[in-house]
């Protein structure tokens, strides 16, 4: 089950106030890989296999920095959470 961290506190010379990071979410392998095919399955219409399947065969490189396709940038970097291993 995901459990949250507690967020922490930037400290700097010239620290702002409100400067706070976010909470961290801590996520299983299990629930990571879920996250991942729910997304893909979201913004793409296809399992989470089947889209980085299919970005490792280049099909969406050339379309994905491009507008209207930010949900192929967000799926690339959130890869690490389907490939962990259990």
């Amino acid at each position: 089950m995901a459990r949250v961290l507690q967020p922490t506190e930037i400290h700097t010379d010239t620290e702002v106030e409100g400067d706070a990071l976010p909470p961290t979410w801590i996520v299983t392998p299990e629930e990571g890989r879920r996250m991942y095919d729910e997304a893909a399955r979201k913004w793409m219409g296809i399992s989470g296999e089947e889209f980085l399947r299919r970005w490792d065969a280049g099909e969406f490189r050339d379309i994905a920095d491009t507008p209207g396709n930010l949900h192929i940038v967000r799926l690339v970097m959130m890869r690490s959470f389907a490939e962990q291993e259990p």
